[in-house]
């Protein structure tokens, strides 16, 4: 199922290589494929074959979790686990917590760290665009 899944992100991403407009969902295909590359990690990381369904519980589990919010977690996961074995999602949410400073609301705070990051990419767009106005004048 991921081989034939990756296969089908095989245009999209070439599409992205050669500056072609890509579709909403070509997009969405493959921001899936990225996260999805990152929930992999944790069992390459502990040398353990990639179980397609557990994986698809671990997405269920934790679609709610931003790309970049993922990836941090993934990381402290990697580092604070103890085992040979692959960590449970809740040892994944337990980090995702910490990234974000133990909220009491999770849903909030994650909401709040996707509204920084937009702010952050817009800040650096706007920050580009005025340089370019002033090198243009």
């Amino acid at each position: 199922m991921l081989s034939q899944t990756a296969n089908q992100t095989t245009k999209p991403m070439l599409k992205a290589l050669v500056m072609e407009p890509m579709t909403d969902e070509e997009i969405r295909e493959l921001a899936a494929m990225d996260w999805l590359g990152v929930m992999a990690k944790l069992w390459s990381v502990f040398g353990k074959p990639l179980d397609p369904d557990a994986l698809t519980i671990y997405q269920e589990m934790l679609d709610g979790v931003p790309l970049g919010l993922l990836e941090k977690a993934i990381r402290r996961v990697v580092r604070e686990h103890k085992y040979n074995s692959v960590p449970t999602v809740a040892e994944v949410w337990t980090a995702v917590r910490k990234e974000l400073g133990n909220p009491e609301d999770v849903d909030q705070a994650i909401e709040s760290w996707v509204n920084a990051q937009f702010k952050s990419a817009v800040y650096r767009f706007e920050t580009v665009t005025a340089v370019t106005a002033e090198v243009e004048s």
